[in-house]
């Protein structure tokens, strides 16, 4: 089974991501359209071959809150090297996309587990947020994951189709961003094959 993981994007989201841009810093074209919907932060680094296809794991961590998401809430070792795991929150599907109330949920993965995975050598990290951190720290851990070789994609979409179709098992995700020369950001189209 096919299922599409990808935000769709309409009129509506790129009018609510203008409405938050911040007034006092000015930001390339290139990295505001690098960063919408589901993308990935590539950082300066360069989207590896291996990467168009991978293996996926998805953990659900809804029953999470009011911490963050740490090594304890997940099966650490049953990731695997250059796997793509993915974080179901239920943000996305809790709040609009682009709103204030999504790109402030108190919502994040821990430094502990960012580390921890980038330790493991996964591909990829997913989430149904605007960020494995919130917004004061988001730029760093985009920083961080992509100096170890990880990506981060945000805004996944329709996780819980993908969570009824893989249960607790693996899936293959095709991952395939768009070639933005010098962007930070690369929207993808990210399909589960379950």
């Amino acid at each position: 089974m096919r299922i599409d993981i990808t935000y769709p994007l309409g009129e509506k989201d790129f009018k609510a991501l203008a409405a938050l841009a911040p007034r006092d810093k000015a930001l390339s074209q290139i990295d505001l359209f690098g960063h919408v919907g589901t993308h990935l932060d590539l950082m300066g680094k360069s989207y590896p071959d291996d990467c168009y296809a991978t293996s996926g794991r998805l953990f659900d961590v809804r029953n999470v809150s009011g911490r963050d998401i740490g090594i304890g809430d997940v099966d650490l070792p049953a990731v695997r090297e250059r796997e793509f795991v993915i974080f179901h929150t239920g943000c996305l599907a809790s709040f609009a996309y682009g709103s204030k109330a999504y790109v402030f949920a108190p919502i994040q993965l821990s430094w502990g587990l960012i580390h921890a995975l980038a330790a493991k050598k996964v591909a990829l990290i997913g989430v149904d947020l605007a960020g494995v951190r919130l917004p004061g720290e988001h730029p760093k851990a985009d920083e961080f994951c992509a100096g170890q070789g990880v990506f981060i994609v945000e805004n996944l979409y329709n996780l819980q189709a993908l969570a009824d179709a893989a249960g607790n098992g693996t899936f293959t995700a095709h991952t395939y961003p768009l070639r933005l020369e010098g962007a930070t950001g690369l929207p993808c189209r990210i399909i589960a094959e379950a």
